[in-house]
C-alpha cells in the first residue's frame, strides 16, 4: 500500500459520515497548559485526538515519514503515535475552535501537501473548515509541529500546495485533480 493512502487516505476514509463528539489535544509534557488550549491558533509538538460517534478515534500528528519527499509530514491513524506517558491530555472540546463542530458530521475532508508529500488535511463540518497539518510553529510544511486551526484565519497558509487528496463525499468540483496547485478563488 503506498504511503499516501495509508496514512491520510483510508484513516480518513473511515470517519467520513461519522459525528464528531470530542476533541483532545495530546500535547508533550509541560509543552502547554489547559488555560492555552484555548487558543485558536495553537500548535503542539504532540498529536490531536479526534473521537467521533462509534467509539471511532482518529489521531493527527507530524511524522519523519520515508516514502515521501518532505522529512516531516501529516500522518493520520487510529492509534497514538506516542509510547504511554510522553503526552498529557487536553479534553478542548469546548474550545472556541471546536465547541460549535462537536456533535456535527464530517462531510469532507482535503489533503494539501507540498512536493508530493501530505501536510494539511482541511476538514468540513456543515461547511465549517478547520486545519490541521504538520508545521513550524504556525506554518503549515515541513516541520515537526501539529498546527490546527479554522481554515478562515489561515488561507495564506496553504498558498502554493498541491490538492493531494479530496474525499468527494460532497459535490466534486471537476477542476481540482490530483496535485493540482491550491486556488483560492475556489477556497470556499
Amino acid at each position: 500500500m503506498d504511503p499516501l493512502h495509508r496514512d491520510i487516505i483510508q484513516p480518513m476514509t473511515d470517519i467520513l459520515g461519522a459525528k464528531l463528539t470530542g476533541v483532545t489535544y495530546r500535547p508533550l509534557q509541560l509543552e502547554c497548559s489547559a488555560d492555552e488550549i484555548v487558543d485558536s491558533g495553537l500548535y503542539i509538538g504532540g498529536e490531536i485526538l479526534l473521537s467521533f460517534e462509534g467509539s471511532h478515534v482518529t489521531y493527527f500528528s507530524w511524522a519523519e515519514r520515508a516514502g515521501f519527499e518532505s522529512h516531516f509530514t501529516l500522518r493520520v491513524a487510529h492509534e497514538s503515535f506516542f509510547t504511554d506517558g510522553a503526552l498529557v491530555a487536553f479534553d478542548a472540546s469546548s474550545t472556541p475552535l471546536w465547541k460549535d463542530i462537536v456533535g456535527t458530521r464530517l462531510e469532507d475532508a482535503d489533503c494539501f501537501g507540498w512536493d508530493d508529500s501530505p501536510h494539511v488535511i482541511r476538514l468540513s463540518f456543515s461547511g465549517r473548515l478547520r486545519l490541521i497539518g504538520s508545521a513550524y510553529q504556525t506554518r503549515f510544511g515541513d516541520g515537526d509541529d501539529l498546527f490546527f486551526c479554522d481554515a478562515a484565519d489561515s488561507v495564506a497558509d496553504l498558498e502554493g500546495a498541491g490538492l493531494l487528496w479530496r474525499s468527494n463525499h460532497g459535490e466534486q468540483d471537476a477542476s481540482c485533480n490530483h496535485y493540482q496547485p491550491f486556488c483560492f478563488d475556489n477556497y470556499q
